[in-house]
């Protein structure tokens, strides 16, 4: 048979000037809880606990002086394994209702959760799910990709851009990606053409009317999903709403992963997202084939990827370039200078100054640098 349980230590400070200097007058003081009902059994240190018409064994010990540790068990799980309705429920409440009577009567004390199987219970519920969503939405991009752009991860990402140390080739690309940046490459807004292209065109007008080929919305930022997704899924779903409800999940899923106690009402949280997302990318995977992409679009996506793939390592490494060798203030053509080291280090990218100018846009929307004026910079000290 199954025990479920939650343990905790207590530390009562000031021992030695408190009443409540036993086990037996901190079980008194729990008993003043009318919703409680505790009797002692035979073995020293255990008791019966009966709330909400649920039974509980109920154990406090002696650690050392000062220092009490207590446990609550269930105590009618079934057979087979299963916990009946309500029970976890109740033995969650059993301890809400301690650190209740724990913080209101002890005000020199402290306690500590050493243990709590409903915690992991729930968490050992939700992986699965988290799990299977993540993959679910890296089928989504990779897809996407391949069949809407045809831009082949596999063959085509540079080989010189490593995305973590512990990449694993056969997993695929996607799955090297962390579960957060993962929105990056559909619901983040990101224009189809570069903004500074268009500046670069006005500039060069000699009249107040811009060239008929020139069309306004790709230099608009909007993400993947509104552009492409939206219309077909679902004009009430929008990248900003999945965006949100994927953060919300990833800091769930961080309880989950850092081994902390997961509540009931965080679980739930979890299905509700989890349900809500399945729905939305699989119907997305179901209407793939209705979306499609113009060929100047697909270079312009291909190469924005590439340049998202790129920039996690040249970010930190132009980064790290700047403040090494410039105090304060730089231009663009400082750095321009040290082409062909990077060059070296990046041989097989042949768009440097791109690179260049993409992740100084990056640095400056992080705070790391200030744009003083037209290919002037200035380091931002912390």
């Amino acid at each position: 048979m199954k025990e479920y349980r939650i343990e905790l230590l207590l530390k009562i400070n000031n021992w030695e000037k408190t009443l409540l200097n036993s086990e037996e007058k901190i079980v008194d003081l729990f008993k003043m809880n009318d919703k409680f009902k505790i009797q002692k059994v035979e073995k020293k240190g255990y008791y019966k606990l009966v709330f909400n018409e649920e039974n509980f064994e109920f154990r406090i010990s002696t650690e050392s002086q000062s220092i009490y540790s207590i446990i609550v068990y269930t105590t009618n799980t079934l057979n087979n394994h299963v916990i009946p309705p309500n029970a976890l429920d109740n033995l969650t409440e059993v301890v809400r209702e301690i650190k209740i009577i724990i913080s209101s009567n002890l005000k020199n004390c402290n306690y500590e959760i050493l243990w709590d199987d409903v915690g992991i219970y729930y968490a050992e519920l939700a992986f699965p799910k988290i799990n299977k969503i993540e993959n679910l939405m890296r089928k989504l991009i990779t897809k996407f990709m391949l069949v809407s752009v045809g831009m082949d991860f596999f063959n085509n990402i540079p080989p010189d851009i490593n995305l973590r140390k512990d990449t694993d080739a056969d997993s695929g690309f996607l799955h090297n990606i962390d579960f957060i940046d993962l929105t990056k490459y559909l619901f983040t807004a990101r224009s189809l053409k570069k903004q500074e292209e268009l500046i670069k065109i006005i500039d060069s007008l000699e009249s107040n009317t811009l060239p008929p080929d020139i069309n306004l919305l790709h230099y608009k930022k909007d993400s993947y999903w509104n552009r492409y997704f939206k219309e077909v899924v679902g004009n009430d779903i929008d990248a900003d709403s999945i965006k949100s409800d994927w953060e919300r999940l990833y800091n769930l899923r961080c309880k989950v992963a850092h081994s902390k106690f997961l509540k009931k009402a965080e679980y739930n949280e979890i299905q509700t997202i989890c349900c809500k997302l399945r729905k939305t990318f699989s119907y997305a995977l179901e209407k793939l084939n209705n979306i499609s992409v113009s060929e100047d679009n697909k270079k312009a996506i291909t190469e924005d990827i590439f340049s998202e793939i790129e920039g996690k390592l040249w970010y930190e490494k132009l980064y790290e370039l700047i403040v090494r060798n410039f105090h304060d203030e730089f231009t663009l053509n400082d750095l321009y200078a040290y082409e062909p080291m990077l060059q070296e280090q990046y041989p097989k990218n042949n768009t440097i100054q791109s690179s260049i100018r993409r992740n100084l846009q990056k640095l400056r929307d992080n705070g790391k640098i200030e744009f003083i004026t037209h290919g002037k910079y200035k380091i931002i000290k912390k």
